[in-house]
């Protein structure tokens, strides 16, 4: 199995899709080839993950692209508590009100505290900026399609590039799906 995977997360970091919810996603991303049934009866990645994705350098495994290849691990995933996606993704950020970039230190020891081991009111979680003196909540924070915060998330251990980039047009259909909008995030290991 991949280490490194794409994952579709709620953007609303505490909420949990119903049943149904999540099996009307699952199946909008069997439609589209992104996911597939095993012999097993498992989900696993389908032929096409291509229908989600933009990769212009996809990874090969035997002259074949791990995105048309078929067969990558797919975990549905739900925590009590926020947990955070980020592998080695997790870059500087800008403080939300005055742009001016947060410590590192700072910024993973925050996401750290909220990986589910602190109560989602714990301001612990919070980054002061130096700059402005604002808090930023590194919960409700955006960090684009390199990491995230959820309690439910679809994974695909898949090696993508670091270029990839979501489609977005499916993305919002999953979310539609799921009765939430949903982030693509792509966590490399």
């Amino acid at each position: 199995m991949s280490e490194d995977y794409i994952a579709l997360i709620p953007t609303d970091p505490i909420h949990v899709p119903s049943d149904d919810d999540l099996e009307r996603a699952l199946r909008y991303l069997e439609s589209e080839g992104v996911i597939r049934k095993s012999q097993q009866g498992e989900w696993e990645g389908g032929t096409d993950i291509t229908a989600l994705i933009d990769d212009p350098n996809p990874r090969e495994i035997d002259g074949e692209s791990v995105l048309t290849r078929g067969g990558a691990q797919v975990v549905i995933e739900q925590w009590d508590h926020p947990f955070g996606h980020a592998g080695s993704n997790l870059e500087p950020i800008a403080c939300v009100h005055c742009a001016s970039e947060l410590p590192f230190d700072e910024m993973l020891d925050a996401f750290e505290q909220a990986r589910g081991t602190e109560a989602l009111s714990d301001n612990n979680r919070t980054l002061v900026c130096f700059h402005c003196d604002k808090g930023n909540d590194a919960l409700s924070h955006e960090y684009g399609t390199s990491a995230g915060f959820c309690r439910a998330a679809i994974r695909i251990h898949v090696s993508t590039g670091r270029q990839m980039t979501p489609r977005d047009d499916r993305v919002t259909q999953v979310g539609e799906a799921l009765g939430v909008p949903v982030l693509l995030i792509a966590v490399l290991h």
